[in-house]
Order: structure tokens, then C-alpha cells, then sequence
């Protein structure tokens, strides 16, 4: 049956579930911007599994998961950019499951079990995220389909409600604003957010229609708790839902409370957990050992300043839902210092805000709209600062709030524009349907374009080159990418463009000096390291690229308390660890012929730090080689065993295989300790440590060994 005469057939039942469709009320608005009309109880449409609604939201269901998945596809090439480095590739929180307590545990906890069964292999990262997405537009879609299905809605709205949830839905699914939540890996904590974000909305509205409500209540706050639990913009979530219930499920604020009091007592209870993980006291104040990118402790802007240059952000967020290019992963936005740059988008804002509040107040759900798309972006554009002042993926949520409207709205012109032409109710179903997908078809298109930037590192930030050729990150990152591959010079000049662009900024100059190190320029390598530190005094990794440039030109005691002072400030960092342990053991070899006891002091506090640096992260290449220096050169390999037999080596180095070599001697497993040291020289053919620890061995197990070349 065609779906225009599927839907023609299709009559609102008056028995739901066995109850009075309505009851009367006060008077309440209907209609975009009021009218009143006749209150009824909001009690949904009956969809019982075997009925025409039924199977036509099965296929609309399908539909938005096949598209989600189609457009999304080319994804899964995707690498790990930017803050994945960070929070992915180099974190040590997520490779363990008992680490991931403290901000967005359950981000953190999706990151763990993606690590503990896949590895650093960026496929599986991106299908989960492609799941989340899926099932948050799924979501969207039932919260849309059945809000509309509501009795405060006129006939044809409700009739349709189905198909216009499958175009809100599909159009959000596909919308290329949605890649950076999607195709950027850790950005699913925004993506997580807006599934349970919808999830609570979902429940609540199943709940005020269900004979038995409160297990969709009690849904509804643990949906709340776990959006809590992946990012804090979730906060808004008990406001937004209020103002659902008020707008269209109850007839005031006090008729809100009086239901549904207890609801709202549990989700605003989730709050609590934004105390006890510690991000709320990281918003109202700074860490002094981490450096600040959000909250009042942030320096880059005053609360003021940030607030005044929301409005441009925002004017800009809606621009890209009905063009969606260019895109960008790092805008760099400007804050607005000028009353021109102020004065025009405030005023905008302010008679849109007004607009909102105005309509909301009459109980329009165009009024609810736009004023759950300013709260929702409240967290992130108003009065708290941010270090990056614009990211698209703070759209993902509020996207659906403006699709809804220019869907809905649309429709209304559409439907007037067809009456004055007398256009028959199927050529205008047509002609609509035609619309949609030409539409879903191009964003489709544009998302899986946009999916291919994140194909690579380079590509990512060359096209954010392209588009803001006055940021200085892109500089900065893809000399990081050039410097990596052994392209000195084009890495010294693209650092030298980004310091150019922004003195002031203290990652150019600390990597920039770390390439002079490696190159031999020492007095560069040093005014560059200062700078950064200068800069950024927190900044442990600066710290320890001064002390590096410093002991390089031959200055051991002025470099050691920069890495002193790098591990207090980050302790857990294995970095700072293998740098202090490098420094104390140069000194203890400078104290040999003086004092004797005090060397052999510095000598243990070296491989103490050393061995912590191989405890924090096993596979740093770094730490293993100063170990094995230390312990060739003193002749402590028997002596260290001893202390720091447990520490797990990375199988891909020669220490590695040396150390359980050493373990196995001591426990009398000779044939085993052979092997093992067959393994390092397999590994490092020029390792005399583990060469003449094998040909001792070998004699005392009475084993012919041919040592390799």
C-alpha cells in the first residue's frame, strides 16, 4: 500500500489502553505562536505492535539507522587527530578499568573496553561512536514521533507525525554538522550526552501516558545519570525536561510539580554526580599543576568577554545547519574586543532569545524549540569561558531543535502554498517526499566528504590551514606530522610561521626547541625552551625540554631543578620520570671521583625514577634505553633485578627480554634465561649487556651458543 494512502486509512483511535481519551482542563495555546483551545490530558496515540503506525515507524526506525550507517561507512578509515592523541593514544587512564573514575567516567570507561579488546586500532573506536549516533537518531525520531502524536496537536500533525519525525530524524542522522561528534573519535562524550539527553526526554514523555509510570521515570533518571556520567552540558537535561512538561504534557508550572514532582527531585539528584567525579570544582577553579582550557580559572578570556562573543558563534552554528561549509575542526575564534562585533549579533540573539521566551510562555512548541536550543548551549555559550570559544560538536543536540522547526515550519508554508494552487493531496505528498530526499541525499553526500579529512592528520589540519590561515595550530601539528617523518627544515620553518601568527604561543616554542636539540643548535634549542616555560611555567613537558637543552650545553646544575620541578608538577607522567632519572644519573657520574657514597646515592634515586617511568608507561623507548645505559655502565644489572624484578617491559625492547633474562638466572631457570637473552640480541644485536650475560650463562648451563653478529 502507498504510504500517502497508508496514512489516508490510518484513524486516531478514542479507547487507548482501555482509557478516556481525554479529559477537559484549562484552556491551553495551540498553534506555533498561541490560540487557545480546549485543554486535553496529553495521552498518546495507541501503537499497538500490530497496527498500520506500528510497521510504518519500523520502516522509518530502519531508514535512520540504514542512512546513519551508509553515510558513516567511510569513517571507519578514520585516524586518531588532535585531542585522540591526548586522551587516547597516549593516556594511561584507559588501560585500566579501575582508572576511568573521575571526569566523564563513562567516556572513559567505553575508551577502556575499546582498549582492552582492540587495541589502538581506531575501527572499532569509530563503530562504537557509529552505534551511538545510530541509536541517538533513533531516539530523536520517537521523541519527535510520539510528541507529535500528542492530543494538543491538530489532526494533520498527528496523522503525520511519523513522517515528520522520519525527516527530522534523518535529516539530523546525516547532517554533516554531526561529523565532528561522530568521526572524531573522542568526541563521542558529546554524542553519549545527546543519546541520554534524549533517552530522559523519551521517558518521560512514555511515562505521562502509561498506566504504570514510574518504571519510564525511574528509566528516565538513570538515563540522566549516565548523560551526567559523559559530559557535563548534560546538566541542563532536568531544566529542558520541566519545560517539556510545562509546554506540552501539563497546563503550568505548579500542575508540573504536583505530578511529577518526584521525577524531577531524581534528575536533578544526578547532579550530584558532577560534585563527587570533580568536575564541578574544575569549572569554579583551576588546578594549578594541569593548565586551564574551560571554566572561570580559565585566563584566555574574562566570563564577560566570552559571553559577547557567543553571539557571533551562534549566528554561525546556524548558518552551517543550512549550509554546511566549510567545516572546521579548529576555528581559533576571535573573542570580541569591538562594539561592532558585539552590537550586531547581540541583537540578533537578544530578539530571538525574546522571541522564544515570548512564544514559550504561550505554551507554542516553536516557543520550546528555541528556548531549549539556548539552554542547551548554555554551558558552553555564556558566561563560562572555554579556551576554544566555537567547536561544532556543541551542535550535535541543539541541531535537532532548529531541523524540527524548518521541518515543521516548512511544512505549514508548504501546506499553505498547495491550498492556494490546489494541489492534490498526493502530488503535494510527492513533491514533499522528493524534497526530503534530495536534501537527505546532498547532506549525505557533504557528511562522507567531510568523513575523508579524517583520514588523515595532515589532510585534517591542512584543510583547517585553508580555512583559517591565521590559526597557528595547523602550523604547528602538521610541522609535528613533517618532524616525524624526518623533515627537519620544513618542520622549522612551519614552527617558526606559528610563533610568527602567535608569540604567545608556548607548544610552538617548546617543539621548536626540541627540534634544535635534536639538530645540535643548543643556543636555540635553550631560547626557545625558555620561552615556552616562560609562558607556561605548568608546563611540565617544557620544563623537562629546557633541562634537556640545558645539560646539552654542558649546564647539568641549572637544568636539574627544571626536572625536579617537572615531576612535582606531574608526577604520574612518565615523561618527566625518564628525564630526571637521565639527569641524575650524568650527575652521579660527575660525583664518581668526588664523592664516592653521594654518586652511588644519585646513581639509586636515577634508577628509582627510571623504573617508575618503565612502571607508568612500559612502552617508552626513552626510559628502557637510560635504564639499560645505567645499569651496563655500573655493572648493576644483578643488584636491580633484585629491587625491580616485577616491571613489565614492552616485548619490542632488548631491556625487556635482558631484565627477564636476569629474573630467570637468579631463579635458577638457565635454559630459560638463555632464550631470553637470545630474544634481546634478536631485538638489539648490539647490546653488550645482554650478548655477555648470554655467553656467561650459556657456560655455566653447559649450552654451545653462537652469539649473533
Amino acid at each position: 500500500m502507498p504510504l500517502t494512502s497508508l496514512y489516508r486509512s490510518i484513524r486516531v483511535s478514542d479507547r487507548p489502553c482501555g482509557r478516556p481519551f481525554y479529559r477537559k482542563g484549562p484552556p491551553v495555546p495551540d498553534g506555533a505562536w498561541g490560540g487557545d483551545v480546549e485543554h486535553r490530558e496529553p495521552i498518546q496515540v495507541a501503537d499497538s505492535p500490530g497496527s498500520p503506525f506500528a510497521r510504518v515507524d519500523l520502516w522509518c526506525a530502519a531508514a535512520i539507522a540504514a542512512a546513519g550507517v551508509l553515510v558513516y561507512l567511510n569513517s571507519f578509515a578514520g585516524v586518531f587527530i588532535y585531542d585522540d592523541l591526548r586522551e587516547i593514544v597516549e593516556s594511561r587512564r584507559i588501560r585500566d578499568l579501575a582508572g576511568v573514575w573521575g571526569n566523564r567516567p563513562l567516556v572513559a570507561l567505553s575508551l577502556a573496553l575499546n582498549f582492552r579488546f582492540g587495541g589502538l586500532d581506531p575501527w572499532g573506536y569509530h563503530l562504537v561512536n557509529l552505534v551511538v549516533h545510530v541509536l541517538a537518531g533513533l531516539t530523536l525520531f520517537g521523541v519527535v514521533r510520539r510528541t507529535l502524536r500528542l492530543e494538543r496537536f491538530g489532526e494533520r500533525l498527528r496523522r503525520g507525525a511519523s513522517w515528520y519525525a522520519l525527516t527530522v530524524g534523518l535529516v539530523w542522522t546525516v547532517h554533516p554538522l554531526q561529523t565532528e561528534s561522530v568521526t572524531y573519535v573522542i568526541q563521542r562524550a558529546e554524542s553519549m550526552m545527546g543519546l541520554f539527553y534524549l533517552l530522559t526526554i523519551y521517558c518521560l514523555i512514555r511515562g505521562s501516558g502509561a498506566s504504570r509510570p514510574w518504571p519510564w521515570y525511574a528509566a528516565g533518571i538513570a538515563a540522566c545519570l549516565l548523560g551526567m556520567a559523559s559530559k557535563p552540558v548534560m546538566v541542563t537535561a532536568p531544566l529542558v525536561a520541566i519545560l517539556y512538561d510545562r509546554v506540552f504534557l501539563s497546563g503550568s508550572l505548579a500542575e508540573v510539580f504536583r505530578r511529577r514532582w518526584g521525577v524531577y527531585a531524581g534528575l536533578c539528584g544526578t547532579w550530584l554526580l558532577l560534585v563527587v567525579t570533580g568536575t564541578l570544582g574544575a569549572i569554579v577553579a583551576s588546578d594549578p599543576g594541569r593548565p586551564v582550557t574551560a571554566g572561570f580559572g580559565y585566563d584566555g578570556a574574562t566570563p564577560l568577554a566570552y559571553a559577547l562573543t557567543q553571539p557571533g558563534v551562534l549566528l554561525h552554528y546556524a548558518w552551517l545547519v543550512v549550509w554546511p561549509h566549510p567545516l572546521c575542526l579548529d576555528y581559533d575564534w576571535p573573542i570580541a574586543r569591538s562594539f561592532s562585533a558585539v552590537a550586531g549579533p547581540g541583537l540578533i540573539i537578544v530578539v530571538v532569545l525574546a522571541a522564544s521566551v515570548w512564544s514559550f510562555r504561550r505554551r507554542s512548541w516553536l516557543g520550546f524549540l528555541g528556548v531549549s536550543f539556548f539552554v542547551i548551549l548554555a554551558p558552553t555559550s555564556s558566561i563560562v569561558p572555554f579556551a576554544h570559544a566555537a567547536f561544532e560538536h556543541r551542535m550535535y543536540l541543539p541541531l535537532a531543535a532548529l531541523i524540527a522547526s524548518l521541518v515543521i515550519g516548512a511544512d505549514a508554508l508548504l501546506a499553505r502554498w498547495y491550498g492556494r494552487l490546489a494541489v492534490s493531496p498526493v502530488v503535494a505528498w510527492r513533491v514533499n517526499a522528493g524534497f526530503v530526499l534530495a536534501v537527505v541525499a546532498t547532506l549525505g553526500v557533504l557528511t562522507m566528504q567531510r568523513n575523508r579529512d579524517y583520514h588523515s592528520a595532515y589532510r585534517m589540519w591542512a584543510d583547517v590551514m585553508v580555512h583559517r590561515p591565521l590559526n597557528p595550530r595547523p602550523y604547528t601539528e602538521i610541522a609535528n606530522i613533517v618532524f616525524e617523518q624526518g623533515q627537519t627544515e620544513p618542520a622549522i620553518e612551519l614552527y617558526q610561521h606559528a610563533i610568527r601568527l602567535d608569540p604567545g604561543d608556548h607548544l610552538a616554542h617548546d617543539n621548536l626547541a626540541a627540534v634544535f636539540l635534536q639538530v645540535g643548535s643548543t643556543a636555540e634549542a635553550i631560547e626557545h625552551a625558555r620561552a615556552a616555560v616562560t609562558l607556561r611555567p605548568d608546563n611540565h613537558r617544557a620544563r623537562c625540554t629546557l633541562a634537556n637543552a640545558l645539560i646539552a650545553g654542558g649546564d647539568l646544575q641549572e637544568g636539574l631543578p627544571h626536572l625536579y620541578e617537572a615531576v612535582r608538577l606531574r608526577p604520574h607522567d612518565p615523561w618527566s620520570q625518564s628525564n630526571l632519572g637521565r639527569g641524575l644519573a650524568l650527575e652521579a657520574e660527575q660525583l664518581a671521583e668526588q664523592d664516592a657514597g653521594e654518586a652511588g646515592r644519585k646513581l639509586d634515586q636515577a634508577v628509582e625514577h627510571l623504573v617508575e617511568a618503565i612502571r607508568l608507561e612500559p612502552d617508552l623507548p626513552q626510559a628502557v634505553n637510560y635504564l639499560a645505559f645505567v645499569l651496563s655502565r655500573h655493572g648493576r644489572i644483578d643488584e636491580t633485578i633484585a629491587r625491580y624484578g616485577d616491571v613489565q617491559l614492552d616485548t619490542a625492547h632488548a631491556l625487556a627480554w635482558l631484565l627477564r633474562g636476569e629474573l630467570s638466572y637468579r631463579e635458577g631457570r638457565l635454559d630459560d634465561a638463555v632464550s631470553n637473552y637470545r630474544r634481546a640480541l634478536a631485538i638489539d644485536p648490539t647490546h653488550m649487556a645482554a650478548r655477555d650475560r648470554l655467553k656467561s650463562v650459556s657456560r655455566s648451563a653447559a649450552v654451545s651458543v653462537i652469539a649473533p653478529e
